[in-house]
């Protein structure tokens, strides 16, 4: 398997998900290199396979693709980092938000 690493939260919140038992869940999307219809199967949260479709119809029109990582963040939709009045509510607001830009993972 060439990419480990996948949208795996995006995918969870956004993407059409096939339950396929207690700990295996399937994801179907346009992978990010090729732009071409893939399935993905994840158990026990690991991504065990990437397949490629055969029909390319009622393939959901989103990518599949490693999550991106900001490096350096101070503040994300008017939280500020560095103020005096940051929660843990606050936080979670910016990583939601950063979720959907497709950032999963930052650091401050």
């Amino acid at each position: 398997m060439k990419y480990v690493t996948f949208f795996l939260i995006m995918q969870l919140i956004f993407l059409p998900v096939f339950s396929m038992g207690k700990d295996t869940t399937r994801v179907e999307g346009v992978f990010f290199e090729d732009k071409e219809p893939v399935s993905v199967k994840i158990v026990d949260g690991r991504i065990v396979q990437i397949q490629h479709l055969l029909e390319k119809t009622n393939v959901p029109k989103v990518f599949i693709a490693p999550g991106l990582i900001d490096i350096q963040i101070n503040g994300y939709m008017g939280v500020d980092f560095a103020g005096e009045d940051l929660t843990l509510n606050k936080i979670r607001k910016v990583t939601r938000e950063l979720w959907k830009e497709g950032v999963t993972t930052f650091f401050q």
